[in-house]
C-alpha cells in the first residue's frame, strides 16, 4: 500500500496549492497521520490549509502527548462548573465580545452561537486564570481559536494552553510589564532592520508603544483577516515570539514609503489603520517576514541593549 510518509515532503508540498492539499488530505488518510509528525508538520505550516488539518496540527503543538501546561483540575475547575460561577469580569467581557470580529458571521449577532460561546470561554478563563482574570485582547485570541475549532469546550482548552504554554498570559498582567519589554524589543529591531522608518518615527517621538500594542495583545487578530492570522499563528506555534516581531517588521516595510512622506498628524492616523487596509495573503506576508533575520536569542533584553548601544556608536562615528 502506498504510504505518503515516504515522500520528500518539502519538495512535494511546494508544488501543491490549497485545493490540491484539501483533496490530498481527504483522499489519503496516511497524509493526515504523517502531518502530525514534528519532522513533517513544519512544511505545512504558514499555508492555506484545510481547517481540520490546521486544527489537528495546532492541537499537536498545544496539547502534545504526555505533557500538560495546566495543573490537575479539581471538579470545581472543570469547564462546566466554571460556567456556573460568577466572575467580576463579566461586564467587561460582555462589552468586548460585542466588539470582537463583528464582520464575521459567527459574531455578528448578539445571540449567535459564536458570540455566546466566546462569552462562555472568556468567562471560564477569567476564573480559571484567577491571577490574570480578563483583559482586552484575550477576546480576539479566543475568537480566533473558536473559529478554527467550532467547538466551545475544545476552544477553551486550546485557549488556556496557548496563554500558558507560550507565556501570553504574562502580557495581560496588571501594569503590563511584558508589553513594555516587547515594545523595547520592537523599537530596537526597527532601528536595526528599518533605519529609515525608525528615523521617521523618532522625529515625532513615536515608539512601538503607539502602534504595536494591539499586535502583541491579539497576535494580529485585531488587524488582519482570519486566514492570514491562522498562517501567522502556524509559525508562532512552531517558532515562538520571534515570528511576531518578524511579521511586524514586514508590515512596517510595506508602509515604509508612505511613512517617510507623512507629517505628525497623518503619521498618527496612518499607523493606527494601515494594517487593516493591507491586502496580502498569509503565505506572502510570512515570506516577507522571513527576510528579517530575527533569532530567538536576539529577543534577550541584554543582547538587544548591546545592539542598541552599537547602533548609537555607529551614528556618532
Amino acid at each position: 500500500m502506498f504510504e505518503f510518509e515516504l515522500l520528500p515532503w518539502k519538495v512535494f508540498l511546494k508544488f501543491l496549492d490549497e485545493d490540491d492539499l484539501k483533496a490530498l488530505f481527504q483522499s489519503c488518510p496516511s497524509v493526515l497521520r504523517a502531518a502530525r509528525h514534528p519532522s513533517k508538520r513544519q512544511f505545512l505550516l504558514g499555508r492555506n490549509l484545510p481547517r481540520i488539518v490546521r486544527l489537528d496540527i495546532w492541537d499537536s503543538f498545544l496539547n502534545p502527548p504526555g505533557s500538560s501546561t495546566q495543573p490537575p483540575l479539581d471538579p470545581n475547575q472543570q469547564y462546566s462548573e466554571l460556567l456556573k460561577a460568577k466572575s467580576s469580569y463579566d461586564t467587561m467581557i460582555n462589552r468586548d465580545v460585542g466588539r470582537t470580529l463583528p464582520q464575521h458571521e459567527a459574531f455578528e449577532k448578539k445571540n449567535s452561537i459564536g458570540t455566546l460561546a466566546l462569552k462562555n470561554i472568556l468567562h471560564a478563563a477569567s476564573l480559571r486564570l484567577w491571577d490574570v482574570g480578563y483583559c482586552q485582547g484575550m477576546n480576539f485570541l479566543a475568537a480566533t481559536i473558536f473559529l478554527l475549532t467550532r467547538d466551545e469546550e475544545r476552544a477553551f482548552d486550546l485557549f488556556l494552553s496557548l496563554l500558558l504554554r507560550y507565556n501570553i498570559a504574562e502580557y495581560y498582567r496588571p501594569t503590563f510589564p511584558r508589553l513594555s519589554v516587547a515594545s523595547f524589543q520592537m523599537d530596537v529591531f526597527v532601528e536595526a532592520f528599518l533605519p529609515a522608518v525608525h528615523g521617521a518615527l523618532a522625529r515625532f517621538g513615536l515608539t512601538a508603544e503607539y502602534y504595536a500594542m494591539q499586535w502583541f495583545l491579539t497576535l494580529y487578530a485585531y488587524d488582519l483577516d482570519q486566514e492570514v492570522v491562522w498562517c501567522i499563528w502556524d509559525m508562532f506555534l512552531l517558532s515562538g515570539w520571534r515570528i511576531i516581531f518578524q511579521v511586524g517588521l514586514a508590515l512596517l516595510e510595506t508602509a515604509q514609503d508612505e511613512i517617510l512622506t507623512l507629517d505628525y498628524d497623518h503619521t498618527l492616523r496612518y499607523l493606527k489603520n494601515f494594517v487593516q487596509q493591507l491586502e496580502i495573503s498569509g503565505p506572502e506576508l510570512l515570506k516577507r517576514a522571513s527576510r528579517f533575520r530575527v533569532s530567538t536569542r536576539m529577543l534577550s533584553v541584554r543582547i538587544l541593549t548591546t545592539i542598541k548601544t552599537f547602533l548609537a556608536l555607529l551614528l556618532k562615528s
